[in-house]
């Protein structure tokens, strides 16, 4: 069972759920019982219950419901289970994603008029020589509701873990939306990716220490620290003593006393969900459900296009759209 629990348990990044034994399973400790930044309905009980439907699914969120039902999408995103489908930014992905959806958003309210209409966007296989910002791309109402909604979602899941309401609202969107994330580049649009997300971290440095400068450490607290560490990278020297280090799960809450002393009679013991859901077969070799080949989901615009955008964007403007958004 201990091999069991260790295989159902893998792939949740580490720190993101209490480290557990067999013994927390059978005594029902409270950090089993009780994970504070996962929703009450698909607690640890509903992840062991199901793990061999998730990996079945290859681990991945699946938009259609007659494919993947909601809790099944929801426990990958929660739990955190894939790295391309991240709510925190401990991954390149998430990472990737946070810093684009930032520019893009603040983009059309800089640099852009809004247009309502939709327009398709250009794809990465039209790519030219000219400037991508110049291409007639307009990104519509409802792809920018995407983008607000996950940004959202970020920052509740850094600042707020034990609250759900926006990233319940987003997976919820995910799901029924034609909208998804950015996938990792390969090859040099990865390596130039990474170039310029360097340039945009130094960037955001200087203006935090900007920001603290001019209006204080009440207002940058109130107004601008809420961002940093989730969407906006990093923390500067100037403002790093008031850095928040990520919670951890198991800090939150003292360890109750466990439900039962000394030896166990299971016999004899109330039910146990937990290890009723632990021994739910759980085969090594499951084969993976056949995927509709023609099925493609649309991120809000071309990669190249977005890039370029986080290239010409300033800090300042991404922290004031930041602002009046959230």
């Amino acid at each position: 069972l201990a091999a069991l629990l260790s295989r159902k348990l893998a792939n949740i990044p580490a720190g993101h759920i209490p480290p557990l034994i067999l013994d927390d399973i059978f005594l029902q400790t409270q950090k089993a019982e009780e994970l504070q930044n996962i929703p009450g309905d698909i607690q640890l009980d509903f992840l062991l219950r199901n793990r061999a439907t998730i990996e079945r699914d290859g681990r991945v969120p699946i938009k259609d419901h007659r494919l993947q039902c909601l809790d099944i999408t929801r426990a990958i995103w929660f739990y955190r289970l894939n790295e391309n489908y991240q709510m925190q930014r401990y991954h390149d992905v998430a990472r990737y994603n946070i810093a684009l959806f930032t520019a893009l958003l603040a983009l059309e309210d800089h640099h852009r008029p809004r247009f309502s209409r939709p327009v398709v966007p250009r794809t990465d296989a039209q790519h030219d020589a000219r400037d991508p910002l110049e291409d007639d791309v307009f990104i519509t109402n409802e792809a920018r509701a995407f983008m607000k909604a996950y940004l959202g979602a970020v920052v509740e899941a850094h600042n707020t873990p034990t609250t759900f309401d926006r990233r319940e609202a987003f997976v919820r969107d995910w799901k029924k939306c034609p909208w998804t994330l950015f996938e990792a580049p390969g090859g040099g649009v990865r390596k130039h990716l990474n170039k310029v997300l360097k340039q945009v971290s130094s960037a955001w440095a200087a203006e935090l220490s900007h920001l603290f400068a001019t209006h204080g450490r009440e207002a940058y607290q109130v107004y601008v620290r809420p961002f940093v560490g989730s969407v906006v990278p990093g923390t500067s020297k100037a403002v790093e003593e008031y850095a928040r280090p990520p919670v951890r799960v198991e800090e939150r809450l003292p360890e109750r006393p466990v439900k039962y002393d000394g030896a166990m009679d299971l016999d004899k013991s109330p039910r146990n969900p937990l290890e009723e859901a632990l021994r739910e077969p759980f085969p090594e070799m499951l084969a993976p459900r056949r995927m509709d080949p023609r099925a493609r989901d649309h991120t809000p615009t071309s990669l190249r296009y977005a890039i370029a955008a986080l290239k010409v964007v300033r800090p300042r403007e991404m922290m004031e759209m930041l602002v009046r958004e959230f």
